[in-house]
């Protein structure tokens, strides 16, 4: 469960663990990530061979666009920085809900080779459905991703629904 909401959401505890060959001083880990992240910064006074940490990610309260997360590590002694780009996985955004035949939002994408079974693509069976354009764009891209992992020269298309996103514009101007 997430600390800062009432409500369960998908959560997950990353363990981090900082290695040192020699004493290091004034170590910072950041963490970007479109996820909240309960430590995003962190400041260690020396590590002599290495530190660990847990820290909690969830989506908060902002749509996420991106299942990447970046961690950075830099000390007052050293130039160098440490960093590791790690994928965050799909379902630390997805909540159960029941099945329902019809959605708000929809999304086609055409493809220029034979289709892919969806139980290769998603063997966790996800179904993608949403009252919003928000969380649309993620999945969309981690479908694409799977797609051209399996068919590298696949050619994907896909119509906008220009209605949508035309008044979803409108609501965040006014």
């Amino acid at each position: 469960r997430a600390e800062k909401l009432s409500e369960e959401v998908p959560s997950l505890t990353l363990n981090i663990e900082l290695l040192a060959e020699e004493r290091v001083l004034d170590v910072k880990l950041i963490c970007s990530t479109a996820f909240h992240v309960e430590h995003k910064y962190t400041s260690f006074p020396n590590i002599d061979s290495s530190q660990k940490l847990s820290t909690g990610m969830y989506v908060l309260h902002h749509p996420v666009n991106d299942l990447r997360c970046k961690l950075s590590a830099f000390s007052s002694n050293f130039a160098d920085v440490a960093s590791k780009e790690l994928k965050m996985p799909l379902n630390l955004m997805c909540r159960t809900v029941t099945v329902r035949r019809s959605g708000q939002c929809k999304v086609t994408i055409e493809s220029s080779l034979d289709i892919l079974d969806i139980k290769n693509l998603f063997p966790e069976r996800y179904r993608i459905q949403a009252e919003s354009m928000d969380f649309i764009y993620l999945f969309t891209d981690e479908l694409i991703t799977r797609i051209q992992g399996k068919q590298p020269d696949v050619k994907l298309n896909c119509t906008l629904p220009l209605d949508q996103i035309l008044h979803d514009f409108k609501v965040y101007v006014e």
